[in-house]
């Protein structure tokens, strides 16, 4: 009788491996090639690529979704309409830049709390790897990437279930968190922002090093006598892993998000959290 049913079982698994042939790759974070796996297979996307996402402000990741939707790759995202709150979230990034997103919102107090993106009807990413910088960077989280077709297919219709839900709407872009923008030479409006998430837009007049303390600081003006950025050596090890010279900066006009802080000792500065957090802008 043990042995049949043991056969039963042996059956069922060569039956169900069968109808979902698939080859499967799987990361776990902190740091362990998550956040590269899900932007190789964007960059690899040709066709269409369809998102459902519990939290996401990873720039990296939504700037690759823009790039492919700049290329005609099709790409929706579907989000959690309580995570958009976040000053953080990339919704409005992805649907100021001509990204189709929607967001769920449930009258029940349910959550889509889902992590998964299909790319080309082919290849699936899910897990509990939300595509956020502390995913990547802090937590303890696994992605699995799935090659599949008729797995693809499978979650592909569970996605197209949730785009047309009558609790699914187009985001609203105006309802969304905006981020205060301060001249980072305007010291008066940089105190009153003190304690606030805000961004901070200028040009780095130098970038400053402390090899004891492999610390990097972004000076705005004259050191000691103006806004800085500091990067401390966890973050500098991030510059460094996406090929980022920070040094680079030096001369640049570049946008920075952040909690501006009023230091008793060292002025006016924003502690950034992630590489994710800066970026150059244009004249």
């Amino acid at each position: 009788m043990r042995f049949l049913k043991l056969s039963v079982v042996l059956l069922s698994f060569l039956v169900f491996c069968k109808e979902f042939p698939s080859e499967t790759e799987v990361y776990f974070s902190p740091e362990g090639g998550a956040e590269d796996a899900v932007l190789s297979c964007i960059m690899n996307a040709e066709k269409e690529i369809c998102i459902a996402m519990y939290s996401f402000t990873n720039r990296r990741i939504a700037q690759a979704l823009v790039d492919a939707k700049d290329k005609g790759v099709k790409v929706r995202v579907l989000l959690e309409k309580a995570n958009t709150d976040d000053p953080f979230s990339k919704a409005k990034f992805l649907s100021s830049n001509g990204v189709e997103v929607k967001v769920y919102s449930s009258p029940f107090g349910g959550i889509m709390h889902h992590k998964f993106a299909v790319y080309d009807e082919r290849v699936i990413t899910t897990g509990s790897f939300n595509w956020t910088s502390y995913a990547e960077h802090k937590n303890f989280e696994d992605l699995l990437v799935i090659k599949s077709k008729q797995i693809a297919k499978t979650y592909k219709k569970r996605f197209e279930w949730m785009w047309k839900n009558k609790n699914t709407r187009y985001i609203d872009e105006e309802e969304l968190y905006t981020f205060e923008v301060i001249d980072a030479k305007n010291l008066e409006a940089l105190k009153r922002a003190s304690g606030k998430w805000c961004i901070v837009k200028g040009r780095v007049e130098s970038v400053g090093y402390s090899r004891r303390s492999n610390t990097y600081f972004l000076n705005f003006g004259k050191r000691g006598e103006c806004f800085t950025v500091v990067i401390f050596s966890r973050v500098v090890n991030r510059f460094k892993k996406y090929g980022i010279d920070i040094d680079n900066f030096e001369g640049k006009i570049v946008e920075v998000e952040g909690k501006v802080i009023d230091h008793p000792k060292y002025g006016l500065e924003i502690l950034l959290d992630s590489p994710e957090n800066i970026k150059e802008v244009a004249e």
